[in-house]
Formats: C-alpha cells, structure tokens, sequence
C-alpha cells in the first residue's frame, strides 16, 4: 500500500513539473510565434499587392508595410487597404485533407482578384500543394471573382472567371475554389459597407 502512495505522489510531483515546464515554454515562445506569423501575413500581403520590399531584411519589411498598407477593423473583420486602394484580407476553411489559411486581395472596386496566397495546409504532399505553389497562384491575378471564380478540371479555361485546374490535384482544386468564394462573400458586405 505504502508503494503504491508513493508511486501516485511521485506521479503527482513529476506531472506537476512537466505541466509547469509547458506552461513556461508555451509564454515564452507565444510572442515569438505570433511574431513570426505576423511578419509572414505582412510578406505575403505585399506580394500580392506588389509592393517593392527586402525579404531578408526585417527592417525593409516593417517599413514596407507601415508606409503601404492599411489596417482596417471592422467588427470581427480586419482587412488590409493598399495605397493603391486594393483590399486584401485573410482566408480561412476547409480544403480537401484539411484546414487551409491563407490571404487574397481583390481590385478596389471588389471586382477583380489581385492575388491569393496560402499561409498554412494539410493538403497532400505533391500534386495536392502544387496548388498553392507561387507559379500556379499567378493564374488567379486578374480574373473576375464575381460572381464567382471556377476552376474547371481537364483545362480549357477561357471565360474571365476562370482557372485551369490541376490534374490529379481535383479534390484540393474544388476546396481551393469554395474557399476564395465563400470568403470573398463572407467580407463582400462588411468591406462595402465601410468603403
């Protein structure tokens, strides 16, 4: 019996310390992290928006940003405004194999696509995340979002609103496509509205 007391207070003590020792962890590197996804979003909002930066030099990317792009909040929204009056603002759902997160911008007269990135997926390693890749993302800039972007399996885009799919990539193509849609209706609203 005695043993036994021993081993549950033992158990008792070593989890207390490893719970602690997480805690300690988890408010030290918090601040780091949120940094870190910060600066991320900030990168990839000024390429989409085109604006001119160093990307290995953090001081080039604060000022970049600071002097070109505003912070809007509106409710539970925020949205960013360039100086050239395009709006972007964050995305997130799901894709085909799991959560996607990313960013896009529109023209200033909610119209057009300037650009969309991924910031994080669960997509499938090769064909499923070469939808996210840089190359294939370009097809987007331009096109027509209302009344909606459509991505056609087998190629053959030709309308204003649409993009080439990838092949063996359909699932992930399809999630893509109702992200940007559902997105872009989701702040279509708010955005009017405070505009």
């Amino acid at each position: 019996m005695k043993e036994r007391i021993i081993m549950v207070v033992f158990i008792l003590i070593l989890g207390s310390v490893l719970t602690t020792a997480l805690v300690v962890v988890d408010n030290f590197t918090a601040p780091k992290i949120k940094a870190n996804e910060e600066k991320k979003l900030q990168v990839n909002l000024m390429k989409i928006f085109d604006i001119p930066f160093d990307e290995k030099d953090e001081n080039s990317i604060k000022k970049a940003f600071t002097e070109n792009v505003k912070t809007i909040t509106k409710g539970d929204l925020t949205y960013y405004k360039s100086n050239d009056n395009d709006i972007a603002f964050k995305i997130a759902g799901p894709g085909a194999f799991g959560p996607l997160t990313g960013a896009m911008a529109v023209t200033s007269d909610l119209e057009r696509l300037k650009g969309v990135t991924i910031l994080s997926n669960s997509e499938t390693p090769g064909l499923g995340t070469r939808v996210f890749e840089e190359e294939y993302l370009k097809n987007y800039i331009g096109k027509k979002i209302v009344p909606e972007i459509k991505v056609l399996a087998g190629g053959g885009a030709s309308n204003e609103n649409e993009v080439d799919g990838i092949t063996g990539a359909t699932l992930t193509c399809v999630a893509f496509q109702n992200l940007i849609n559902s997105e872009f209706q989701r702040v279509k609203p708010i955005i009017s509205e405070s505009e």
